[in-house]
């Protein structure tokens, strides 16, 4: 098997159905299987997962937890389950709006083996509005290598849905992976180290944002505290060999944050940065 087709979710009935006609619509030369891990939804997601899946284009697992056991205890079953050399994520709410997201993916990993992960662009969805993600990549330039000290200042991949890791470089980041908190951004960082992660420039990927969402859902506060939170934790990780440049980051999201709440727009903000100007020690 080539590929494993990833969907987790939790009572997600209202976008369930979306996301998966999203992967049902993938065209790929590849082998590929879905495996879908539902984590004790308490809504009709389940019921809608078992109807729609009846014409799944691929070999399919369903999976139904009997009890809740949070985000990264049902990726870990999941993933388990999972017979590809590769693992494609998709989350319950999200979707891939273009049907070559996965032979994209593929084609790319196929042509390298030192590629732990590929990363697409993607765009934002809210209510009925759309819009992309800042861009990262330089003019008329195709790739960008995510190093670990890239990652360190920054997270360029912002969503799981973007992602598609080989099986076999996660396996050495296993056990690092579900024990320490975070998704997208530490997933990256760990497979960083131990072989190439590289994100291209096509929009494949839709990530909703709503009330609901683990992350969407949090206040502007809730993710500052979050984020700061998270950078302490892997900074410990890695045996504090990128501290400068966590360091860096932490302060600039201090920086931002104050500047927001007194009221300084982000121009200025901007020109306080030019000169080198320090709103904290």
């Amino acid at each position: 098997m080539d590929c494993s087709v990833l969907i987790v979710c939790y009572n997600q009935e209202a976008f369930i159905e979306e996301c998966l006609k999203s992967a049902f619509s993938q065209q790929c030369s590849y082998s590929w299987e879905i495996v879908v891990c539902d984590d004790a939804s308490s809504d009709t997601t389940f019921q809608k997962i078992q109807s729609i899946c009846q014409n799944a284009p691929a070999p399919i697992t369903l999976i139904q937890n009997s009890l809740n056991l949070g985000m990264k205890e049902n990726y870990k079953k999941g993933i388990d389950a999972c017979k590809g050399k590769y693992i494609a994520l998709l989350e319950g709410d999200d979707l891939w709006h273009d049907t070559r997201k996965l032979q994209s993916h593929l084609l790319l990993l196929e042509s390298d083996s030192t590629l732990s992960m590929t990363v697409n662009e993607l765009r934002y969805k809210k209510g009925k509005d759309f819009w992309e993600n800042k861009s990262l990549f330089p003019e008329n330039s195709t790739t960008i290598k995510l190093t670990t000290e890239l990652l360190a200042d920054k997270n360029p991949i912002v969503n799981l849905s973007c992602c598609v890791f080989r099986k076999q470089s996660f396996i050495q980041v296993y056990d690092d992976f579900y024990s320490t908190p975070g998704a997208d951004w530490l997933l990256g960082l760990l497979l960083s180290r131990i072989g190439q992660v590289v994100k291209f420039n096509e929009v494949l990927t839709t990530y909703r944002v709503h009330e609901h969402g683990i992350w969407s859902g949090k206040s502007e506060q809730g993710k500052i505290d979050r984020t700061i939170q998270l950078i302490d934790t892997y900074d410990a990780l890695f045996q504090y060999k990128y501290h400068t440049i966590f360091e860096t980051r932490k302060n600039r999201i201090r920086q931002t944050a104050i500047a927001r709440n007194i009221g300084i727009t982000d121009s200025f903000l901007h020109f306080l940065k030019k000169i080198r100007y320090k709103l904290l020690p």
